[in-house]
């Protein structure tokens, strides 16, 4: 796992799995930098590329694999062993590419979790001193 990765509230992450000579074995899931994922959603990816956002109630299924600067827009659901190639956006029930991204997209991934980091507050933060 990355840098400035962000996961909201009630995110499960889930080990993919693979299917060999019988047996099911668990395989190892890598998630870049600067990666927000939204509350609700369930992650079975097999890896997550840097500046990725993925929205609320989405559900990524198993060996799925989700390329740099992208979006998963809220409440979709990729299918097992989906690629989504780098600067896409997909959405839907199921998911499907629905266009292209602005390679800027980068930057706005990068400030969205890096913004939400620098200014979290924990919940049994102590209070600001008086000035």
């Amino acid at each position: 796992m990355g840098q400035f990765v962000i996961l909201k509230e009630n995110v499960l992450i889930r080990p993919t799995t693979k299917k060999e000579k019988g047996k099911l074995s668990y395989q190892q899931m890598d998630i870049g930098n600067n990666v927000y994922i939204d509350r609700g959603s369930v992650i079975c990816a097999l890896s997550i590329g840097s500046n990725v956002h993925i929205g609320k109630n989405c559900i990524i299924g198993h060996r799925t694999k989700i390329h740099d600067n992208c979006k998963i827009l809220d409440g979709s659901i990729l299918p097992p062993d989906t690629v989504v190639s780098p600067l896409s956006v997909f959405g839907g029930q199921p998911a499907v590419y629905l266009g292209e991204l602005a390679e800027s997209m980068q930057i706005v991934n990068q400030n969205l979790a890096q913004s939400y980091y620098n200014n979290f507050i924990g919940v049994n933060a102590p209070a600001e001193a008086p000035k």
